[in-house]
């Protein structure tokens, strides 16, 4: 049986069109690309900067000893604050190291005790409004704690019993305003192993909304699983010896789905524990069996040549974190426009969070609602319509949410 490590998402800012709450001391953040990787059978975290490729990475910071209560940490998210969440699964806790922890460290946050319903939580997983989602593998499981849950507090949330189809949990995932959560499931050799959607307003014994499974999925023992900003586009890890690969799945899949599949001699992908998504759509895969850690592309497909980190002391590499956020406003929203035409320019946000993916272009009529009525990743955007009447507005996002909108333009 593999080891199973949880899974990764990274969130934990207000909703889309909130204003974030912001650390008072921007400088106190690690950079954008920090990683942070558990030693499986060391018992504890490793901090690094933000990687060149191919070459040796040497921790800064390791966080181990009895003050840490770590007891077989697992899966691994970081907020906003640059704060690590672990699921520490021997222990059923969840704990929060500070940004900057290091050595006997003590979480600053612990979430433990009988009402929490935490049993051998292997993932966890945050929202941008700072709710915690957690997937107990001991009792096949999805609980979710409010934006500031510590101590012996009971969940808002727990999604459980038989028309779930929960078993086996080994990651879960949530799409950043938290309207959809994903579990991966290893399943035991007499079940089929699969990937669950669920609604983020599910409790109870609810079915999943979605679940791929079958032959042509490709899955076998997946490990870990990974969402996109819009939280439909899952990517898992399997981890098979002598097969282990990476599993890409389009969005809206379902049912026995094909993949896009990263595997081959060259991925150097071997026996791979939990995978990251960063700002920017790269997937990082640690391999247990070679002490190292690949970063793939977005397009990344087949037998494809990963940009390599090589670790230091870290045996075994098991789950990893990626620091990134949500970038700042898109700037300066200018509007030229004529009886027929409308062309909108903005600069990029200040803050980009380790990248764009794209901006959302969003229009109202008066004092109704705002609409979005263009994606786009260029800077810019041209109307042909009628706009008379309309104000305007402008969102940044990447892998890890939604910016606040940009002061609103009325041409």
């Amino acid at each position: 049986m593999a080891v199973l490590i949880g899974a990764l998402a990274v969130a934990s800012a207000p909703a889309a069109h909130a204003r974030p709450a912001r650390p008072q001391k921007a400088a106190r953040l690690p950079a954008y690309g920090t990683l942070w990787i558990t030693a499986t059978f060391l018992g504890s975290i490793s901090r690094y900067a933000p990687p060149t490729a191919n070459i040796s990475q040497t921790a800064v910071a390791t966080i181990s000893g009895s003050n840490t209560t770590l007891d077989d940490p697992n899966g691994l998210a970081i907020d906003h604050q640059g704060r690590l969440w672990v699921a520490n699964s021997s222990a059923n806790s969840i704990v929060v190291f500070a940004a900057n922890a290091n050595g006997n460290a003590t979480p600053v946050i612990t979430i433990a005790g009988s009402k929490t319903g935490l049993n051998q939580p292997i993932a966890v997983a945050l929202t941008q409004r700072g709710d915690v989602w957690v997937a107990n593998d001991g009792v096949n499981t999805i609980v979710e704690f409010s934006a500031g849950a510590q101590g012996n507090v009971a969940p808002i949330r727990t999604i459980a019993g038989s028309n779930t189809a929960l078993s086996d949990l080994s990651g879960i995932a949530v799409s950043p305003e938290g309207t959809r959560v994903w579990v991966s499931e290893y399943r035991s050799r007499s079940q089929t192993p699969s990937l669950n959607e669920y609604a983020g307003s599910a409790h109870g014994d609810a079915k999943p909304l979605v679940q791929i499974s079958g032959p042509d999925t490709k899955l076998n023992d997946p490990n870990g699983i990974t969402v996109g900003v819009d939280g439909n586009d899952p990517t898992t890890v399997n981890y098979v010896a002598g097969s282990s690969g990476l599993l890409r799945f389009a969005p809206g899949a379902r049912g026995d789905a094909k993949p896009t599949v990263v595997s081959g001699f060259n991925t150097g992908i071997e026996l791979p524990v939990l995978q990251a998504l960063d700002a920017v759509g790269d997937i990082w895969v640690p391999s247990a069996e070679n002490s190292e850690v690949a970063r793939f592309g977005p397009t990344a497909h087949g037998n494809a040549v990963p940009e390599r980190l090589f670790l230091d002391r870290t045996s075994n590499p098991g789950s990893i974190a990626v620091f990134m956020a949500p970038p700042s406003a898109p700037r300066a929203v200018h509007a030229k426009a004529t009886t027929k035409k409308l062309h909108l320019t903005w600069s990029t946000p200040k803050v980009k969070g380790g990248g764009i993916l794209g901006y959302q272009v969003r229009d109202r009529k008066k004092s109704g609602h705002w609409k979005v009525v263009k994606t786009t990743t260029k800077p810019s955007y041209t109307k042909s319509h009628p706009h008379k009447g309309f104000s305007y507005d402008v969102i940044a996002f990447n892998e890890a949410g939604y910016s606040t909108a940009s002061s609103s333009i009325r041409p």
